[in-house]
């Protein structure tokens, strides 16, 4: 028998694990752990769609297991044999490049952007045996049909014959995200146009998961909007957002570059002073010549710079959905290794490190 541990911290957690886990849960040579920074077991058991065998967080490091499959860096110590860094999300912040992936042996990287990055950083070499070249699990499902979209605008009691626009903005944080600038502002503007709105807030920017936070987002968006088309999302997975978005409006969230998976137009809200400590710090890190520069990735959609511009900016995507379809499909090569079947490639890696033959 062989066993597993995820440690967890928020939602978007299980949202990452989530098309391995239910594979690995059905091989009975295979024991599954959960432990969790938020929520315990019932909110493993919620996201997961399972039950779970849970370990308490106090206990996690104590836990023997031949694998620890960690969507996050919070688990740096502990008995399992080997730590595997799988990550949430690679964005243009760039905080997947981290000294602190050097806690872990093995690291699913998601696309050669991340690989280069980790390299310019000398976090990594070129040939580095720790680098397997993944992709995103949780990305897989947007390349198919949009089932999961539809039947959550039904869900909403959208109509799904109307346009629809996500609106899916980084964490809240020091550094600022659109929802600390105009963000509010521009929900209030998308309302006005005949679309389905769908709002997904990053897990931290949700009191539940960031204590520190004085606003309750969601419960403001709420209260301004109890009638009409804009609705919060709640779920744990952003996945079935994009599906049913025919635009994305966001900023500097990991969110941005899946969506470019589909193909379908990205709007970036401005957000001066984190885009220029996002720069400053790339100069730093990365060096003068970084050929996947901050400036060029974001060249896969228009740069919206007030709330006032949003409006003809969604209004235009909408009536040219085609344009920068080149420019979106190559920072998706870049960004992300299989499309479409990065669960099958990470799978493969599972069981070759518990040396175990696929089922």
């Amino acid at each position: 028998m062989k066993t597993i541990l995820l440690p967890a911290s928020t939602p978007l957690s299980y949202a990452v694990v989530a098309p391995l886990w239910v594979r690995l849960a059905a091989d009975a040579r295979i024991e599954l752990m959960v432990s969790a920074r938020h929520g315990g077991r019932e909110l493993a058991e919620q996201c997961l769609d399972r039950p779970v065998r849970y370990v308490h967080r106090a206990f996690a490091r104590f836990a023997k297991a031949d694998l620890a499959l960690c969507p996050g860096f919070h688990y740096r110590h502990g008995r399992a044999r080997l730590r595997v860094q799988m990550f949430h999300g690679v964005s243009f912040k760039n905080y997947a490049v981290s000294d602190d992936v050097l806690a872990f042996q093995r690291w699913m990287v998601i696309g050669e952007y991340h690989r280069r990055k980790l390299v310019k950083a000398g976090l990594a070499r070129e040939d580095d045996p720790r680098v397997l070249r993944v992709g995103m699990p949780k990305t897989d499902a947007l390349l198919g049909p949009r089932t999961a979209g539809m039947e959550l605008l039904a869900r909403l009691g959208l109509d799904a014959s109307l346009p629809t626009v996500a609106y899916a903005p980084t964490r809240s944080g020091s550094a600022g995200s659109s929802l600390e600038g105009f963000g509010l502002e521009a929900i209030d503007l998308l309302a006005t146009l005949p679309v389905n709105v769908l709002v997904k807030l990053h897990d931290r920017s949700d009191r539940r998961f960031r204590a520190k936070l004085t606003r309750d987002y969601a419960a403001e968006i709420e209260a301004r909007h109890r009638t009409g088309r804009v609705r919060i999302v709640r779920a744990h997975d952003v996945v079935p957002v994009l599906q049913a978005a025919d635009v994305l409006v966001s900023d500097l969230s990991s969110v941005a570059n899946e969506f470019l998976l589909r193909d379908a137009p990205v709007l970036y809200l401005s957000t001066p002073e984190h885009e220029a400590k996002i720069k400053s710090s790339a100069q730093r890190r990365f060096g003068d010549d970084d050929d996947a520069s901050f400036d060029w990735m974001r060249a896969a959609g228009d740069v919206v710079p007030s709330a006032e511009a949003l409006v003809p900016a969604v209004e235009r995507a909408l009536a040219h959905p085609r344009e920068r379809s080149a420019e979106r499909k190559e920072r998706a090569r870049l960004l992300f290794y299989n499309p479409g079947r990065a669960t099958e490639v990470a799978l493969a890696e599972l069981y070759r490190l518990l040396e175990l033959a696929p089922p």
